[in-house]
C-alpha cells in the first residue's frame, strides 16, 4: 500500500510522528481555553489559518488503508472533558482494491485524539473484543459488535477511531422518554421513507422498485416500516447480549448510559460521506466506549456484573400500561420474546467464549511486562 505514490516506509512513519506532535502542541493550546466554546473556536482556528493548516499528507497509522490529505476544520472539536479529547475530521482517499491497478474512492475520515489518557488499556480490551468477534462469526454467530481501532502512541497519548452515526444511551432516553421503542420506531419510518436507505439496499431492491411496489400495493409501505423496525429490534437485542456477555467476562466497570452508544446511521466502517450515508444495515447496534475499568476494577462500591437497565429492557412500561397497550419498549419487558431471545443469545455466547477461556487468559499474561497497572494485584 505504501508503494502506491511510492513514498518510502521511513518518510510515513517520520511524517506519523511529526502530526503526533503537532496534535500534542495543538491539544495544549486549545486546554488553555476555559470554555467548550472557546475550546472549540480555538481548535477550528488553529486548523483553519494557523501554522497547522497545511497537513504532511500521508498514510494514517491507525488505518493505513485512509490516505489523510487535509483536516477539515469545522467538523473537528473539543470534547467536554479536563484533558480535552480532539476530534479530528481528514479528507482522505481510501484504498478499496490493493494491488497493480488499486482502487480508491475519496472518504472522510474522523478519529479522537487523547492527550493526558493512557490508551493501552482501551487498544488491549478493543483488539480483546475483536477476536472475540471473529471467534464468534467463525460458527456464524453474529452479535453485533463494534470493535473499533484504538492506538496507544505513548503512556499519555494515542487515537480512537469514532463511531458515526451514533448517540449515548443517555441522549436517547432524554430525548424519547425513557421510551426506546419510539427511537426505534422513528430510526424505522425514516429508513422506510427514503427509497435509497441501507434498508432496500439490504433487501436488494432499487429506490423505483420500492416506489413501484409502494404504489401498487396497499399497505406495502406500513409492511415496509414494520420490517425495518424488527431488523434494527434484532440488531439491538443481538448486540446488547452480546457486550452483556463480553463485558462480564472481562469484568468491565464504570457502565454508565453515558459510555453505552446507540448506532442510528453510520457505515460498515469509517467510511461516511455525504452522497451516501444511509449504507449500514446494523441500524439500532448496541456498543461500549471508554476502557478505564477492566478486570472487575469499578469506581461503585456494589457494581453489577453487566450493564442492563429497566428502560434497556422495558422502556417507557408504566406508560404503555396506563395507556392499555400490550406492548412496551426495548425488548419488550421480561416476558416478552424478545428478551427471552436475549436471554438465549447470551448464553450461547457465554458458552462459546468460555471454550477459549485459555487463550484470552493467555492475552492478558502477555500484557504483563506492560507496567498496566490493573494487571497487578494491590
Amino acid at each position: 500500500m505504501l508503494t502506491a505514490q511510492n513514498p518510502t516506509i521511513a518518510d510515513q512513519l517520520e511524517l506519523q510522528q511529526k502530526l503526533r506532535s503537532e496534535l500534542i502542541k495543538i491539544n495544549v493550546q486549545v486546554k488553555k481555553q476555559p470554555k467548550a466554546k472557546q475550546k472549540n473556536e480555538e481548535l477550528q482556528k488553529i486548523l483553519s489559518d494557523g501554522l497547522y493548516k497545511d497537513l504532511s499528507a500521508h498514510y494514517f497509522c491507525l488505518a493505513p488503508e485512509y490516505y489523510i490529505k487535509k483536516f477539515r476544520p469545522q467538523e473537528c472539536r473539543a470534547f467536554k472533558s479536563a484533558m480535552a479529547p480532539l476530534l479530528l475530521s481528514f479528507d482522505s482517499t481510501k484504498t478499496i482494491k490493493e494491488g497493480i491497478d488499486p482502487v480508491t474512492e475519496e472518504a472522510v475520515y474522523k478519529v479522537i485524539f487523547k492527550n493526558g489518557d493512557d490508551l493501552r488499556q482501551d487498544q488491549l480490551i478493543l483488539q480483546i473484543i475483536a477476536l472475540m468477534d471473529d471467534l464468534l462469526k467463525n460458527v456464524n454467530i453474529d452479535m453485533k459488535l463494534t470493535p473499533y481501532k484504538a492506538m496507544a502512541w505513548s503512556k499519555e497519548d494515542g487515537v480512537l477511531e469514532c463511531i458515526l452515526g451514533s448517540k449515548t444511551l443517555q441522549e436517547v432516553l432524554q430525548k424519547t422518554g425513557d421510551n426506546l421503542d419510539l427511537h426505534f420506531k422513528e430510526l424505522a419510518k425514516a429508513a422506510a421513507t427514503n427509497f435509497a436507505s441501507w434498508f432496500y439496499q439490504e433487501l436488494g431492491m432499487s429506490p423505483e422498485q420500492v416506489k413501484r411496489e409502494i404504489e401498487t400495493e396497499k399497505g406495502r409501505a406500513a409492511a415496509f416500516e414494520d420490517q425495518a423496525y424488527h431488523k434494527i429490534l434484532d440488531n439491538y437485542i443481538d448486540s446488547c447480549a452480546g457486550y452483556c456477555v463480553i463485558t462480564y467476562i472481562l469484568g468491565i466497570g464504570d457502565r454508565h448510559l453515558e459510555n453505552l452508544m446507540l448506532t442510528e446511521q453510520g457505515n460498515y466502517d469509517n467510511d461516511h460521506t455525504p452522497s451516501n450515508p444511509y449504507t449500514c444495515p446494523l441500524i439500532g447496534k448496541f456498543a461500549h466506549i471508554d476502557f478505564g475499568f477492566i478486570l472487575g476494577k469499578d469506581p461503585k462500591i456494589f457494581p453489577p456484573p453487566f450493564k442492563l437497565c429497566k428502560p434497556m429492557v422495558e422502556g417507557n412500561m408504566q406508560g404503555l400500561l396506563a395507556a392499555n397497550l400490550n406492548f412496551s419498549s426495548g425488548m419488550g419487558g421480561q416476558k416478552s420474546p424478545g428478551y427471552e431471545n436475549f436471554k438465549r443469545k447470551c448464553v450461547q455466547t457465554f458458552i462459546y467464549l468460555r471454550k477459549y477461556s485459555k487463550l484470552i487468559i493467555n492475552l492478558f499474561q502477555l500484557m504483563l511486562d506492560s507496567g498496566l497497572k490493573v494487571l497487578f494485584k494491590k
